[in-house]
């Protein structure tokens, strides 16, 4: 039975994703045409616009890294790297793409906590200022140690506790004895602020 709903949602997804593109295809057809009738010039340009679409989709960096920037609206590669799983090299490469293709821009530079170039936060021409601002913020909590360590606790006491109860809740006691338990070598009210910080960005709420 769930097989069966899983297929069926799967084609009901799939046919909703074609009738858009039957409608987009209408739509450029005779939308401000005269006599339903639209130049070879703006017919070639869909055709385009169609093909890029789907090479965007069939490539799966490409599409992982623009369905971030539509999630999220801004991002720096260290970002992407670290939220997607990705290697360097492939984030770059994607990037680059989506710049040339004018889908992302340059939005600000972050400036290097260590000594090294300083990073681009590239965003959506429609991203809004907080999501820049939020890309900067999580580019500068990534060059952290502790911040990673304390995201790696949260993501733990997350699955391991907090998805399991009735409501998502834990206090901030609990959390001081998860790091002490892990015997994290940095000063446990340290990761456990940072913890709890991540986790109520999560919306998880947290009982001091």
């Amino acid at each position: 039975m769930g097989g069966e709903l899983d297929q069926r949602h799967y084609s009901n997804s799939l046919l909703y994703l074609l009738r858009e593109a039957n409608r987009l295809t209408r739509l450029v057809t005779y939308f401000k045409a005269p006599y339903s009738i639209v130049s070879e010039i703006e017919q070639q340009r869909y055709s385009n616009w169609l093909k890029t679409a789907g090479d965007i989709l069939r490539s799966d960096n490409l599409r992982r890294v623009i369905f971030y920037f539509l999630d999220h609206g801004a991002a720096t590669d260290d970002v992407l790297t670290h939220s997607l799983g990705l290697p360097p090299s492939s984030v770059a490469w994607a990037r680059r793409r989506l710049a040339k293709l004018g889908l992302i821009t340059r939005a600000m530079w972050v400036r290097a906590q260590q000594k090294g170039p300083r990073k681009v936060v590239w965003m959506l021409p429609d991203a809004t200022a907080e999501q820049v601002s939020e890309a900067a913020l999580l580019h500068q909590r990534l060059q952290s140690p502790k911040y990673r360590i304390a995201e790696e606790v949260a993501q733990t006491i997350l699955e391991d506790y907090v998805m399991k109860r009735p409501t998502m809740e834990i206090t901030y006691r609990e959390i001081v004895i998860k790091v002490r338990e892990l015997r994290i070598p940095f000063s446990t009210p340290d990761i456990a602020d940072l913890t709890a910080q991540y986790l109520h960005e999560q919306g998880v709420r947290i009982w001091r």
